[in-house]
């Protein structure tokens, strides 16, 4: 009974203490060895802070384990001291894994936001095996590509384990004053339990956690430092392609050079320059058989453009893979070949020359962003049967540029202007586009308005030479709570067109939204959580004015107290789709049927050794024999804390589709087809300790469309009979596709000294597509190693500079 009385007396005082919490840190002249001992006299006189409160499982109640904080501070760094009590210490989970990923472990972290705004934080975590984790967070995204250059080490003893860091100035921003004052938090995550607590209580129903956090006092007479630091890089590679008809090799031997600078301009504002780049290492992209009328969007890997741009991203006009993509001319080149000429070479990629970009907050809250990016003109070579050969540009000298003004507000809101500019040399166009948005929050940050207005220019060489487009939206939401929605309006002109250094798949179109969700956090009998909400979209052409399609959807998710995840979207379209992207002419459409379907999920606890996730989906219409399916497999095994493997298996199947196969006297052709899809992906690593491993990733994607009738579409939606065969005069096939997508990325990394790295790096692909459609997966795979392959090995070293380090040494 009296731990009981004493359990409820603990949570309550937590719960009292939600938003107010504090800790102070003490200034030391002692000096202070990371080595996850706290054996120093400063850490003694350093106030101990406890008392976490969980987020999950068991939201607002307290840890099951118990936890201390201390705070030290001197001229040159923070530092944090944690003993992290355990029970049961044998049971800590101490997986390693690469830089910045946290698997089967129990970990700890620290939140700073020094502006105390609410808008940004930088977050400092490190796992019981010792791996560092770091990022920035907004209310909206976390960005998990930061690199920064601080200390720390972990120790696990009979009561538990502890944590030393030592974050130097350099690493966050703060402002210029006497006394300092941040928003702080600390994250505890005990795997064992799937526990994660906070010791300044985050509410998973509230708006997140940078308005959820406790503060940090104590830290006077500080002054931000000089943030300078120069990564110089040089890499070799060897590339090798081999052609196995011809039984021919070429090879490509380089090494290149470059460095990325960082240098704080002042308190609140740094700039970040990358001179002659290299992202050769950079993992593949999932190559996919596209088609539909829309541009496949690929992720960004490049360090440099996913560091630090979370400020470039309001608007959402901003799309990084376009700087140094595909050059701008490049499949116009093939029409500019003389009659006894072939191509030689067609670079797929254009050359960066540099990229620069500058951010920061300044003392009044105003958020000022720039980025500049330069691409180098590009060239193709055309050879004639003489062995002449003369260059193609196939990219013009090309200027991005970016400037952002976001301006914080109170309780979390903000109002923001972004602009992107493409300057392109010669005849080519030339493209502006600007964007405002916004998003009031009342004081209890319950509920929301947002909305924006953006507009986009082309320019052509010659007379009427601008095109104008407009897009502006709008939306009301409830954003904590168990209870929360979104309704939102969202209307895109016929003009408007982000493409340039954005990302679209089309424009012309009207949508009105509302999403209701209700969700359960606190455990019950067998249940942990519940989420659900339903939504219902209505969607409309801008011009003209037509109906393109409503539909309503529904999800729910149940987490059970053995952390098995289940859950299930049902959707439809009851009154079918009316596509007028797919006939690719304008004035045409089709109309698809009504349809519907199920997708569910199956996720069991991933803190057994051997698990498997299943998924799974049907889509039917009203259509007899027109449907598809989704099915998905994927094993994941944990042989030990070092080496870790797992394996997905996905098969996709549409019988009896129908979509745009090619333009025939003036006349658009649909085809009705059967496709298959089957993507097998293949993730290992192998961590040696945490600063040395090696990570595989083979991917082999297999798409088949066989096409067996086609149809003229009218101006009306519908499909009428055409002597439109699909084969050539020899009776072959001319839209069957096959299309196969193999590549293999082995690398090793070794952080060698802070912030510097060698990396090896092994890089295989064999690309096919053609008409011929092959028996089945085996017979596939011989006409697939009938193609070029790709091979390229890589070495890298990075090396980090910081020049205050650099200038102690000398003194």
């Amino acid at each position: 009974m009296k731990k009981s009385i004493l359990l409820i007396t603990f949570t309550w005082i937590c719960l009292l203490s939600y938003g107010q919490k504090e800790i102070k840190a003490v200034r030391t002249t002692e000096n202070i060895k990371i080595d996850g001992l706290l054996n120093e006299a400063a850490w003694s006189e350093a106030p101990a802070s406890d008392r976490f409160i969980q987020t999950t499982p068991d939201p607002g109640k307290a840890s099951r384990q118990k936890s201390e904080i201390r705070i030290l501070y001197d001229d040159k760094a923070l530092y944090v001291g944690a003993i992290l009590y355990d029970t049961a210490p044998d049971s800590i989970l101490t997986e390693l894994t690469l830089r910045d990923n946290a698997e089967n472990d129990d970990w700890f972290g620290v939140f700073l936001n020094p502006y105390d705004d609410g808008l940004a934080g930088t977050g400092f975590s490190v796992t019981a095996a010792g791996v560092q984790l770091d990022g920035r967070f907004t209310p909206e995204d976390r960005d998990m590509s930061y690199d920064l250059v601080w200390a720390s080490e972990v120790r696990i003893h009979d009561s538990g384990w502890t944590v030393e860091m030592r974050i130097p100035y350099s690493a966050i921003r703060f402002p210029k004053s006497k006394e300092q004052h941040w928003a702080i938090n600390f994250i505890r995550e005990i795997r064992r339990y799937r526990e994660e607590s906070w010791w300044n209580e985050v509410t998973p129903d509230g708006p997140g956690v940078l308005t959820q956090m406790g503060y940090l006092t104590g830290i006077r007479d500080i002054e931000p430092p000089l943030r300078l630091s120069f990564t110089p890089y040089v890499s070799t590679y060897l590339d090798i392609t081999s052609d196995p008809v011809d039984h021919s090799l070429k090879s490509d031997e380089r090494i290149n050079g470059g460095m990325d600078l960082k240098y704080g301009i002042n308190d609140a504002f740094t700039l970040d320059m990358t001179l002659i780049p290299d992202f050769g290492q950079v993992e593949f992209d999932e190559q996919v058989l596209n088609l539909s009328p829309f541009e496949v969007r690929f992720d960004e890997r490049r360090q440099f453009f996913t560091e630090g741009v979370q400020l470039f991203n309001r608007g959402d006009i901003f799309y990084s893979r376009r700087i140094g993509g595909t050059p701008f001319y490049r499949d116009e080149v093939a029409s500019q070949l003389k009659e006894n000429e072939t191509l030689t070479s067609n670079p797929g990629r254009s050359q960066l020359i540099n990229a620069t970009k500058i951010s920061g907050r300044n003392s009044k809250k105003l958020g000022i962003g720039f980025f500049n990016a330069l691409e180098n003109r590009m060239y193709a070579t055309a050879e004639d049967e003489q062995g002449r050969s003369r260059q193609i540009l196939s990219n013009p000298l090309t200027n991005y540029n970016i400037i952002v003004l976001d301006q914080a507000l109170k309780n979390n809101s903000y109002v923001a202007f972004i602009n992107t500019n493409v300057w392109r040399e010669g005849a080519a166009p030339e493209a502006n586009v600007s964007a405002g948005e916004f998003e009031l929050r009342d004081k209890t940050n319950t509920y929301s308005g947002r909305g924006g207005i953006n507009i986009s220019q082309h320019y052509y060489p010659g007379p009427d030479n601008t095109e104008l487009g407009l897009q502006y939206w709008g939306a009301i939401k409830k954003i904590s709570g168990n209870f929360q929605f979104d309704l939102s309006y969202f209307v895109m002109d016929d003009q408007y067109d982000q493409s340039d250094l954005g990302f679209q798949l089309n424009n012309n179109t009207r949508e009105a939204d509302i999403t209701l969700s209700y969700n359960i956090y606190e455990p019950k009998g067998p249940f942990i959580r519940h989420l659900n909400d339903i939504n219902i979209s209505y969607n409309r052409l801008y011009n003209p004015n037509a109906l393109v399609s409503w539909n309503i959807s529904a999800f729910h998710l149940t987490t059970f107290q053995n952390f098995l995840t289940v859950g299930s979207r049902i959707y439809a379209s009851p009154a079918g789709y009316n596509d007028y992207f797919d006939p690719r002419k304008e004035g045409f459409f089709y109309h698809r049927p009504a349809s519907g379907g199920i997708f569910a999920f199956f996720s069991p606890d991933y803190r057994k050794k051997f698990v498997v996730d299943i998924r799974g989906g049907v889509d039917l219409t009203e259509e007899k024999g027109r449907w598809g399916f989704f099915a998905n497999v994927a094993p994941r095994i944990r042989f030990n804390d070092k080496f870790f493997t797992t394996f997905s298996w996905s098969q996709n199947r549409s019988y009896h589709d129908v979509g745009y196969a090619t333009f025939w006297e003036d006349k658009v052709i649909f085809g009705q087809r059967n496709q298959l899809t089957l993507t097998q992906t293949l993730i290992g690593s192998y961590i040696f300790n945490n600063k040395m491993g090696m990570r595989m990733k083979l991917r082999h994607y297999w798409s088949k469309v066989k096409y067996f009738q086609f149809y003229e579409l009218l101006s009306n939606g519908e499909l009428a009979q055409t002597a439109y065969s699909g084969s050539d005069s020899q009776g072959e096939p001319l839209h069957n596709t096959n299309f196969n997508a193999l590549t293999l990325d082995l690398g090793y990394s070794w952080r060698f000294a802070p912030g510097s790295d060698l990396s090896l790096v092994w890089k295989l692909s064999i690309f096919q597509s053609g008409n011929d459609l092959p028996l089945d997966y085996f017979k596939n795979l011989d006409l697939l190693a009938d193609n070029p392959a790709f091979n390229g090995l890589s070495l890298k070293v990075i090396y980090y500079i910081d020049y205050l380090n650099v200038k102690d040494a000398f003194r």
